[in-house]
């Protein structure tokens, strides 16, 4: 403060520092009563008190891991790697049902939801993105390529409108598309354009029948 009172006086501005809160946890688990878990999942440094059960319900990951044939069936503690403590935070609270999915959590719970082979979670993510996301066409497609999710692509391709975002999602290499995607696209290009795509399927099938049918057959 006095610092500030200083600089002003000097005719400066004072300096500013943006200080960014920590997003407010919805959910402790921090909670090592062993009344309340009977697992301890570590992630980094930071400790959470958990269910198997309630892991294990949400995730094939998870029913393998703690019911499965694995050495950490019998174990107490287990230790979680490449992943982040604040994404791990926002699953358990998705999977509680005490999160509301934003554009600031969906990347890091998609990212475990495809890891853990989480359906629920995976469904939850998928829903929010092609319904209630801000992320844009580009930031969405990047996404579902990612964890291909083909259902998001064709939702994306779907409700694009001009042919600008078309080409702001299509890749610089294409070979990194799949064919189905590639005919989503090139059929939504020709549909952007105004080109009749039926008679184009026309005259190919045409060319790729047998002399011998009869043009009336088209």
């Amino acid at each position: 403060m006095c610092e500030m009172l200083r600089q002003r006086r000097r005719g400066l501005e004072p300096d500013v520092i943006e200080v960014i809160p920590e997003k407010k946890r919805l959910m402790s688990f921090d909670d090592s009563d062993s009344n309340l878990y009977d697992i301890t999942v570590i992630v980094k440094d930071k400790r959470f008190y958990c269910s198997k059960i309630i892991l294990a319900k949400h995730s094939d990951f998870f029913k393998n891991l703690f019911f499965g044939d694995f050495k950490e069936k019998n174990k107490e503690v287990v230790t979680l790697k490449d992943i982040e403590p604040d994404h791990f935070q926002s699953y358990l609270e998705l999977i509680h049902g005490v999160l509301d999915l934003d554009d600031t959590v969906v990347d890091g719970i998609l990212k475990l939801a495809n890891m853990w082979v989480a359906p629920h979670p995976l469904k939850k993510c998928l829903n929010f993105l092609m319904n209630g996301s801000k992320k844009t066409a580009k930031e969405k497609f990047n996404l579902a390529t990612q964890f291909n999710l083909q259902e998001l692509k064709t939702d994306i391709v779907q409700k694009i409108s001009s042919p600008s975002v078309l080409g702001q999602i299509i890749p610089s290499d294409l070979s990194t598309l799949d064919k189905p995607t590639m005919t989503m696209m090139f059929e939504k290009s020709l549909w952007l354009n105004g080109i009749n795509r039926t008679g184009l399927v026309r005259r190919h099938i045409k060319q790729e029948c047998s002399p011998d049918m009869s043009p009336d057959y088209y």
